[in-house]
C-alpha cells in the first residue's frame, strides 16, 4: 500500500519516540518503505520528517533554495525578516540548487521567489506595458 511522505514521517517519529532501540526502528522503517516499493521516496520522507519535527517543536519550517550555502549573516537576515512578518520560532533548511541565482524561500505552501530570473521577468512585464 502506498502512503504519503507525511504519514511515513509521522510513523517514524512515533516509532523512534516509543522505541528503546532507535537503530532497529530505523531499520524496520527502511524495510517497510521497501516492502511498499517506496524506497525511492526516501528524500521526500526526510523532507516531511524535517517538517513534522519542526511542528513538534512549535517551529515554522522554512526551505531556502540558493546556488551556494547560506552564510550565517544571510540566515540571520532571513530569520529577522520572517520574524517581522509574524513567524515566531523558525527552522531554516538551506537546499543548494545550482540552476538559480538568488533565493527561493518556501514557507509551508507559500513561495517567495527572489531569483534574478524572476526579477528580470517582472521588469520585462513592466517595460512591455
Amino acid at each position: 500500500m502506498k502512503y504519503s511522505p507525511q504519514i511515513y514521517a509521522q510513523t517514524l517519529i512515533e516509532a523512534v519516540k516509543d522505541s528503546k532501540d532507535c537503530k532497529a526502528a530505523a531499520k524496520n522503517f527502511w524495510h517497510l518503505l521497501n516492502k511498499n516499493n517506496q524506497g525511492k521516496d526516501l528524500d521526500r520522507v526526510i523532507e516531511a520528517l524535517d517538517e513534522e519535527s519542526a511542528k513538534l517543536n512549535h517551529k515554522t519550517f522554512v526551505r531556502v533554495y540558493s546556488n551556494t550555502k547560506l552564510t550565517d549573516i544571510e540566515t540571520q537576515q532571513i530569520t529577522a525578516k520572517l520574524i517581522k512578518k509574524g513567524f515566531a520560532k523558525i527552522t531554516i533548511k538551506n537546499i543548494i540548487k545550482n540552476n538559480i541565482i538568488g533565493y527561493i524561500v518556501k514557507i509551508e505552501d507559500n513561495i517567495i521567489d527572489l531569483t534574478l530570473e524572476n526579477k528580470v521577468e517582472k521588469l520585462k512585464k513592466v517595460l512591455t506595458k
